[in-house]
């Protein structure tokens, strides 16, 4: 999934497509509303921000949890594992 995640993100243009890029892995998808506010991280800043995109993993390994950066076309992963 890392592949498919990094390719989307390579592909992607933020300023044709701001709400993000069209995602080679399956599945990709926000959180919902109520479960957004557990899924905050600090970021590399320090920062806490919402990491509100997620996919599951294989056979029921857990989810990747991230988020998108417009800057940097590209984006940042706050946890891979279990399902929170």
């Amino acid at each position: 999934m890392l592949r498919q995640l990094q390719a989307s993100a390579a592909a992607w243009d933020p300023v044709t497509f701001p709400t993000g890029p069209h995602w080679e892995a399956p599945n990709i998808r926000p959180e919902h509303e109520n479960a957004r506010r557990n899924r905050f991280w600090k970021d590399k800043d320090g920062e806490s921000r919402c990491f509100e995109l997620h996919g599951n993993l294989n056979r029921g390994a857990g989810r990747i949890y991230f988020r998108l950066i417009h800057d940097e076309k590209a984006i940042r992963i706050a946890h891979i594992g279990r399902h929170l």
